[in-house]
């Protein structure tokens, strides 16, 4: 029955509770309290879910004795006490987060209530809360040589350990720099050789979130040199700082308009810049392509300011911040697929060796980028002043079936996990048999693409069973979801091939 919001007995228009406005009866008012004290108790409802209940109420739709008896049912399956479970504070510090940030604070009035209807005292959720907060706020463990940086990257990469290691020593000459506040002047550019989806943006990743740094992810592809029109590599620069710091970008702007930060910028797809259409261009390049190694060359002077431009002050003058250049790591990335061949003419091998990652010459492919010089690299197209100042050169390995599986089950933070976290939160507990990610890595190794088509394949795999889920705090139990060969080759279509 659709509550009569107009009657004498509603009470008053600015009763809260919880933060939520009382819109009942007083006959209704003890459900009414008990159900939004059941919401703020029940750790997976949002405030989200608490607002479309709300206007259920209001249209009429549910009653409160139907909301409450659900709840209830809910509360009694899902809800631990915090003694039980480590997880729970945790995610009860993000749900009050959330309340509050939709309905406001709880007062003390609230909190009484729940002491004395559930026995549930404030300082049992809020010193829990309080550690969780404290322990995100609380600094990352320092590193105190490149080995340490190294073995928490290769957590998260497996199979690259020879890029990682390389990796290492300049990440933490920035990891230093920042921690001291002063420049570090024989840091030099890295430049990554290796086939699509075998690490190289994932190794950048890991390294730069060590360091505590300003990730700068820069598509080489996408960027124009300065006096041509688009994006310049400088604007994104300034943008991912600002997004960064938001309101508080003013303070780390110092005299001369300085700005005092550290950044990792990763130019991704560097390989393309000298090339067109799959053909090398020649040593000089064009224009276009020239004057983006150039601007490229401005970023690795050491000593020197890199401007980064914002518009125009209203006298028409140029508006814009400097960064020391030796606050900038660059690492460098790109497939270079072809340069191979380059190689093989420089080393007199006529031996003809296949391009697909997934043929049995793989391995001398990687055998052969192993080899690959800034001789090799200028012949590529580069400014031989640009190669100069390239520091080390690394070539990353193709990855193998069981790599690729390795790297689904025991990679920290890896996609696999995130769907089966994502699964938890519908009361969904995700299993795959061992033959089922086995075919997953198969597929994605033949493809060509590395792990990166994992996270595809994954998902053309899962989108039948996301497609019946519900978004309801209301489901009573865990409902588990066997996931076998069987059912990954019958959403690839495997079995028609």
């Amino acid at each position: 029955m659709k509550t009569n919001k107009n009657t004498s007995n509603s009470p008053n228009a600015d009763t809260k509770f919880f933060g939520v406005p009382v819109k009942c009866n007083k006959t209704d008012l003890p459900d009414y309290e008990k159900l939004i004290a059941y919401w703020f108790l029940h750790p997976k409802i949002s405030s989200r879910n608490v607002k479309y209940c709300l206007n259920q109420l209001d249209e009429g739709i549910m009653t409160i004795e139907r909301l409450l008896s659900l709840t209830r049912i809910s509360v009694n399956n899902q809800f631990l006490k915090l003694s039980n479970d480590a997880n729970l504070p945790e995610i009860m510090c993000k749900k009050i987060q959330d309340w509050t940030d939709a309905f406001g604070e709880p007062t003390a009035s609230d909190w009484a209530y729940l002491e004395k209807n559930h026995n549930f005292k404030k300082e049992s959720l809020v010193n829990e809360i309080n550690k969780v907060s404290e322990r995100d706020k609380a600094p990352q463990a320092d590193f105190h040589s490149p080995k340490e940086m190294a073995t928490c990257v290769k957590e998260r990469v497996y199979g690259q350990d020879k890029a990682i290691d390389m990796l290492s020593v300049p990440f933490f000459q920035q990891y230093e720099s920042k921690r001291r506040g002063k420049p570090c002047l024989i840091k030099t550019p890295v430049l990554l050789i290796g086939p699509t989806g075998s690490g190289k943006s994932a190794i950048f990743q890991g390294y730069a979130r060590c360091s505590k740094c300003i990730i700068v992810p820069i598509n080489s592809s996408e960027i124009s040199g300065t006096q041509w029109k688009g994006t310049h590599m400088t604007d994104v620069i300034l943008r991912t700082i600002k997004d960064k710091h938001g309101p508080k970008f003013k303070n780390i702007v110092g005299r001369d308009n300085v700005i005092d930060e550290y950044i990792c910028v990763l130019l991704d797809e560097v390989d393309k810049i000298p090339h067109h259409d799959q053909r090398i261009a020649s040593s000089s390049g064009t224009d276009f392509n020239t004057d983006i190694m150039c601007d490229i060359m401005r970023m690795l002077n050491s000593g020197e300011y890199l401007f980064l431009d914002d518009g125009f002050n209203q006298d028409g003058s140029p508006k814009g911040y400097r960064i020391p250049v030796d606050n900038i790591l660059v690492v460098f990335a790109g497939a270079f697929s072809g340069i191979e061949d380059i190689v093989r003419k420089r080393l007199h091998l006529n031996k003809t060796i296949g391009f697909s990652q997934a043929s049995s010459s793989a391995t001398s492919i990687d055998a052969l980028l192993n080899q690959v010089t800034s001789e090799d690299l200028i012949e590529w197209g580069f400014m031989p002043e640009l190669i100069g100042r390239i520091g080390n050169i690394c070539a990353l390995n193709s990855l193998t079936p069981d790599l690729i599986y390795n790297i689904m089950t025991n990679a920290k933070d890896n996609i696999l996990q995130s769907h089966i976290d994502y699964c938890h939160l519908y009361n969904i507990d995700l299993h795959f048999t061992p033959e089922a990610l086995h075919l997953i890595a198969d597929v994605a190794y033949k493809s060509g693409l590395g792990f990166r088509n994992v996270k595809t394949l994954l998902s053309r795999c899962l989108t039948p069973i996301y497609y019946e889920f519900r978004d309801d705090f209301l489901i009573k139990s865990v409902q588990t979801v066997n996931i076998d060969r069987d059912f990954i080759a019958k959403q690839l279509n495997l079995f028609t091939k």
